[in-house]
């Protein structure tokens, strides 16, 4: 390895007395490790170092500061091996136990939190807390450890003074302190002769104890000009390492020190060039004695310490030791908990397995699942696969759901979709299910921890107020939100979001303003934090009987300013329930804390930093786990309850309710398949087909026929069900139930000039459509043709149109263009069409276009259109990518006769010709290549204008704009998407658009559409503009005084004003 900081040396040096000298040592910006007398092997250290070797094996160990590691090489291999690269801040000293096979080592909490002792196996698969907490001091910066094998105890100095404790951290004991107010520095241990050594007052003073009787000691005086950097001892020999301004040092020797006498040295070692720090001495060919921990591991099945009654079976932190001396894999109790910092996170665990009363006897440790670039905010966790679900968010990224197995593998993309502002999640381990909230959707979603496709909109709270909290109580198929806003409430449904009452709020029991809810499936309660303003109580929790049909009188946990100021709760992140206890993340702290569920009048629950994070991250998501319990029978676990997608828990075992993907029909347990209908226009007709791909066919068999001359252009609605259409002859836009046996076609929007074109926009359910006389694109709600206006007014006439709400832009073609052109236009409107596309004259004019999204690795999400060319009777199918910063466009079918319509659906192209009664698929993952899945589908009995397959695939994701309205509240008001993840809001004509009020529990920017009373008409050469002067929520206020937050923008004057 490499690195390119004050480069440490360290130094191999042999001496004729059979024992070899090690330094770390700097020399300008190289390191090595060598022999002194021939020897050229090489390795880095790293800067601000201490090491040890271990004699059994030749390996060192050492802790580098800076990379916040430590390390393992050996002179037989080439490269260094991180043994500990996680959990580490400032890592110190190290000492090697060769007997147990382990390594000793300090580091700190934090920038300045309490320091730790902690011991790892030598490979680094197992590490347990040894001694902790020890507070930090300016002079407990540095912490110096020697472990005795033949004692079976570890060495430490703090501040002024020396600790013994046994390997595994039991019987400690201080066995010296400083008489001088300067911290102890340096200790060594002499492992034959069982002598430690160590400075403190003053550095020519070395000190000395017999660590079989610790009341043997003494001391003996270096000459005066001595100034040790570091010492080590070996059979009775003192060593130390001095340095020389300038750069250069020593390694002096003194044999058979004396107490109370003043030694004369030996030089061993000196150089001009490279300046010693640490140093150790070994014997050369040191056998290490086959037993207690050397032997098969002592028959521990993880860590074997090596303590004053021989060889001692333990585990790494958090986990409790098994009968047969083997350690469970993970912890059976514990709070899993996120812990952000500015741009990464990390997931630890607090074990609660040796009970959870304090002083706690095991301490929080990092779970290896990196979360980099972005916070984890909230958690939960799957008891039957152990894994660990997040929610991950950052400034920069966009809102998801992942997981990973408590052992740091398996991490993966959970949800990346249909999913916007994530607050809450909570795992349903007994039937298989992920629940959370999204703020932006107003909205309890759910997901199939099998198939994350599987998901759907549990509940969406019906006043545009979003929920913020949510919990599930399995065992009594319950599920627990929290709404915040202008109605605050506390609710309750079963898990599959039917039976919803009131727990808390309109109409009964108040609540000001809660946060989060935590169940607590034992007593058959839940719990809520109330945040409040002002004295005598900042926030307060709050806790309500929840398994009953009409609710207890809520009761205040008793915080209280009249015992403490600390009693004051500051913002909660998260709070779950564990135990007897209550626990929640503190914003102002970012500690974890708790309080006990049971008090009395005469006796307030006193809250408890049971996590300090020492300023260093904040607490933020919870998650109780306790493994030891039985998995709830729901009706879900065998056979996921009959159901073909998702099992929601209804409370009773026997009758569980079946729920379908998104907005799938549920019916006798079976829900309608992703793509199974076709739409096609042939001017006379709409035509709706059942579709069945068989292995050697594809079969479409008709299922409905609307007669309707003049049906030309077509859109249709996955979710909604519905199909749309242009009729040419009565200027209108009409629908139409695509699963009725006898739909009755329904006039959407009228009074168009001369329509050409229309799309669906799926993300906020709104119909767009091209007016080629009038030179406008028009958009109006899809669901009842309300909130029509003008979006975009055009310098030529437009033709065709195609929509990609997920990156929130629209596609259109114009009759005027000499030269084939494709515009790309914002899907708000809020600029001005660019030139996305230009062709060739050569080529004819485009025709149908089209957005189709990626179903599998071999095509992308892109944009389709035809070039029919009239001279030659030709036609041509282009592809343009949608993905990557700079996509090139491709021809991927030639074909002989002119194309009237074109469908992408997966991997297939179909297209019919204006000549011809049948649709062609074609495969377009390789279009050159002719196969046995491109063949004719003999489906009309008249030549088809345009066609439109029914697919999730082709609206695949859930958008903000599609629950509520998103965004936008009040009528005439159309939200609009402007990406995967973001909408924004247009008003229909005579109304002006208004930011509303941001909350902390809604980050996202809402707004309203109110009326209009008085405008001012401007005009310029090009066009005519209205500002809305006195809005009817603001009346009477002169125009000059209007805040300008709630001060309209000008609006350009459609064909509606």
């Amino acid at each position: 390895m490499k690195l390119f900081h004050t480069i440490l040396l360290l130094y191999l040096v042999s001496l004729s007395k059979g024992v070899s000298v090690y330094i770390i040592g700097t020399s300008g910006s190289k390191t090595w490790l060598f022999q002194a007398l021939g020897g050229n092997s090489t390795t880095v250290i790293g800067t601000r170092s201490d090491f040890d070797v271990h004699p059994c094996n030749g390996s060192f160990y050492w802790s580098n500061r800076d990379s916040n590691m430590i390390y393992r090489w050996s002179p037989s291999s080439a490269d260094s091996t991180a043994v500990i690269s996680l959990d580490l801040h400032q890592p110190t000293s190290v000492a090697v136990d060769w007997s147990g096979n382990n390594i000793y080592f300090t580091h700190r909490i934090g920038e300045n939190g309490p320091s730790r002792i902690e011991v790892v196996s030598a490979d680094g698969r197992s590490r347990r807390v040894i001694v902790a907490p020890l507070p930090y001091t300016n002079s407990a910066d540095y912490m110096y450890l020697a472990f005795s094998v033949s004692t079976g105890r570890l060495y430490y100095t703090y501040n002024q003074q020396i600790f013994a404790v046994d390997a595994d951290g039991q019987n400690p004991t201080e066995i010296y302190t400083s008489l001088c107010p300067t911290p102890v520095v340096t200790l060594a241990l002499d492992p034959l002769a069982g002598t430690l050594y160590w400075t403190d007052c003053t550095t020519s003073t070395i000190r000395w104890m017999d660590t079989s009787n610790t009341s043997l000691r003494g001391n003996f005086s270096l000459p005066p000009t001595s100034s040790p950097v570091w010492i080590a001892a070996l059979n009775n020999s003192f060593y130390w390492t001095q340095q020389v301004g300038g750069g250069g040092g020593y390694v002096y020797r003194v044999d058979q020190p004396r107490s109370g006498q003043t030694v004369t040295p030996v030089c061993v070692w000196n150089s001009s060039s490279i300046t010693p720090s640490a140093v150790r001495v070994l014997v050369d060919g040191f056998i290490c004695p086959q037993q207690g921990c050397a032997v098969r591991n002592g028959g521990c099945g993880s860590l074997c310490l090596t303590t004053p009654t021989g060889p001692s079976c333990t585990c790494p932190t958090g986990r409790v030791i098994n009968n047969n001396n083997s350690c469970p894999l993970h912890p059976r109790n514990f709070i899993l908990f996120s812990k952000n910092f500015v741009s990464r996170s990390e997931i630890r665990i607090l074990s609660f397995d040796l009970g959870e009363s304090p002083p706690f006897p095991e301490i929080d440790y990092l779970v290896p699942i990196t979360v980099a670039n972005a916070n984890a905010n909230y958690v939960s966790y799957d008891v039957v696969t152990n894994r660990v679900y997040w929610i991950e968010q950052g400034a920069q990224a966009t809102p998801t759901i992942k997981r990973a197995y408590l052992d740091g593998t398996g991490l993966e993309v959970f949800i990346n979709t249909s999913i916007s502002d994530p607050r809450n999640l909570a795992v349903d381990p007994s039937s298989r299910n992920l629940y959370w909230v999204d703020t932006d959707f107003d909205a309890v979603m759910v997901a199939s921890l099998n198939n994350p496709t599987l998901r759907t909109i549990l509940l969406v709270t019906p006043d545009s107020q979003p929920p913020i909290g949510i919990d599930l109580d399995v065992t009594r198929g319950y599920l627990f939100w929290s709404v915040s806003g202008p109605t605050p409430r506390i609710q309750r449904s079963l898990m599959d979001g039917s039976n919803q009452v009131y727990l808390v709020g309109p109409g009964g029991l108040n609540v000001a303003n809660p946060g989060y809810v935590a169940s607590d499936s034992t007593m058959g309660q839940v719990y809520w934090v109330d945040e409040t303003i002002g004295p005598p109580e900042v926030n307060d929790f709050f806790y309500v009987n929840g398994s009953v049909g009409q609710p207890s009188m809520p009761t205040k946990l008793g915080f209280s300013l009249l015992s403490s100021p600390d009693l004051i709760l500051n913002q909660v992140l998260d709070m779950t329930v564990f135990g007897q206890s209550l626990y929640w993340s503190d914003a102002s702290t970012g500690n974890l804390q708790r309080v006990s569920k049971t008090f009395s009048k005469n006796l307030l629950p006193q809250k408890q930093t049971i996590v300090d994070v020492h300023g260093s991250g904040n607490v933020c998501g919870l998650a109780a786990v306790s493994t030891a319990l039985p998995i709830v029978q729901t009706g879900c676990n065998s056979n996921n309850g009959n159901c073909a997608q998702l099992c929601l828990p209804t409370g009773q075992v026997a009758r569980p309710t079946c729920a379908c993907s998104l907005h799938l029909t549920s019916g006798n347990g079976q829900c309608l398949a992703a793509s199974n209908q076709v739409v096609l226009a042939t001017g006379a007709s709409i035509i709706v087909k059942q579709t069945l791909t068989t292995p050697t066919n594809e079969l479409w068999t008709t299922t409905l026929t609307l007669n309707v001359p003049g049906a030309t252009a077509l859109a249709v609605n996955a979710n909604l069900r519905r199909v749309y259409w242009i009729d040419k002859i009565q200027k209108s836009i009409y629908s139409a139930n695509i699963n009725a046996t006898m739909a009755t076609p329904t006039s959407l929007i009228s009074c168009i000039s001369e329509p050409s074109d229309l799309a669906m926009d799926w993300a906020g359910l709104n119909i767009f459509w091209t007016d080629a006389q009038r030179r406008v694109i028009e958009v109006a709600r899809a669901t009842d043709g309300s909130s029509r206006t003008v979006l975009a007014m055009l310098p030529r006439r437009p033709d065709r149109l195609a929509l990609d709400p997920r990156r929130g832009f629209l596609y259109w073609t114009s009759l005027d263009d000499a030269t084939p052109t494709i515009y790309q236009l914002p899907m708000d409107g809020s600029t001005t069409s660019t030139v996305f596309w230009t062709g060739n004259q050569a080529e004819g004019k485009p025709g149908s276009l089209l957005v189709a999204y990626r179903n599998t690795s071999a095509t992308p999400d892109a944009l389709y259109w035809v070039m029919n060319n009239n001279l030659t009777n030709r036609s041509m199918v282009y592809q343009l990518s949608l993905e990557g910063t700079s996509p090139t466009p491709g021809v991927i079918l030639t074909l002989n006769n002119l194309t009237a319509a074109i469908a992408v659906l997966g991997d297939f192209l179909y297209y019919t010709f204006s000549s011809n009664l049948a649709v062609t698929r074609k495969s377009i993952v390789d279009p050159s290549v002719t196969n046995a899945n491109d063949y004719d589908i003999d489906i009309v009995s008249s030549a088809v204008s345009d066609m439109q397959f029914v697919s999730y695939v082709l609206q695949p994701d859930v958008h903000k704009c599609s629950v509520n309205n998103g965004i936008c509240t009040g009528a005439g008001s159309l939200c609009l998407s402007t990406g995967i993840s973001s909408g924004t809001c247009l008003c229909s004509p005579r109304k002006a658009k208004y930011n509303n009020a941001l909350t902390a529990r809604r980050a996202t920017q809402t707004y309203s559409c109110n009326d209009v009373s008085s405008f001012l008409l401007i005009s310029t050469s090009s066009a005519i503009y209205y500002l809305p002067v006195f809005p009817s929520t603001i009346m009477g206020v002169s125009p000059s005084h209007i805040p300008p937050l709630h001060r309209p923008p000008l609006q350009r004057v459609g064909h509606y004003l």
